[in-house]
């Protein structure tokens, strides 16, 4: 690049030519893997049941316990054992792992 804004024939590339280069091939790098893991990131649901989907679906991001006990007896008819089961909790607040973007 230096060579052509002065007009000159290049004889050898330059340390901080190189050293440049290889910043930006690191930069498109993670950058790759960024939109890599958005776009192919595991989503928990697909090894879910068709009733474990629509459960998962029915909690919010972030809940209590004893709301997800009534809301799931509500939409999908789990029992309080099924809720433990399937959440694997029995006490708190909670966060979904996975929760889907919409735009």
């Amino acid at each position: 690049m230096r060579a052509a804004l002065e007009e000159r024939e290049p004889v050898a590339v330059g340390m901080d030519s190189v050293e440049g280069a290889i910043r930006l091939v690191e930069y498109f790098r993670q950058e790759a893997i960024k939109i890599h893991k958005l776009v192919y990131g595991k989503d928990i649901r697909i090894s879910m049941t068709e009733q474990q989907r629509k459960a998962y679906d029915a909690l919010p991001p972030s809940f209590r316990i004893a709301a997800a006990y009534e809301l799931l007896e509500k939409k999908v008819g789990f029992s309080k054992d099924q809720v433990k089961k399937f959440l694997g909790i029995v006490k708190g607040e909670y966060r979904k792992n996975y929760v889907e973007i919409s735009e």
